[in-house]
């Protein structure tokens, strides 16, 4: 853990739990049950780290590999704040032409 009271910053685990991975045309819309990662306490469940609080930010199309981790702390309000995850956006390598 980093930090002391409110504003300490801790690792989360994420379980993906719903959503889309997201293509060329849309963009992802993955939910997670967030648990702490030190002591596997179930946070929060069916949360989308791009609502607020949360300030997770995902590319506007893609596909996005779902995220395992994380790091959140809690806001003024007592309110959970995914600040980072692990998802990932999915790359391929170009086909070559013959």
């Amino acid at each position: 853990r980093i930090g002391s009271g409110k504003s300490t910053l801790f690792p989360v685990k994420l379980e993906q739990t719903g959503g889309e991975q997201g293509d060329n045309k849309k963009v992802a819309s993955w939910k997670y049950t967030v648990t702490d990662a030190l002591t596997d306490e179930k946070l929060e469940e069916d949360v989308d780290p791009t609502e607020s609080p949360h300030r997770w930010k995902r590319p506007n199309l893609g596909a996005i590999g779902a995220a395992t981790f994380g790091y959140a702390h809690y806001d003024n309000d007592d309110k959970l704040v995914l600040g980072w995850i692990n998802e990932v956006l999915e790359v391929a390598a170009c086909e070559e032409e013959p």
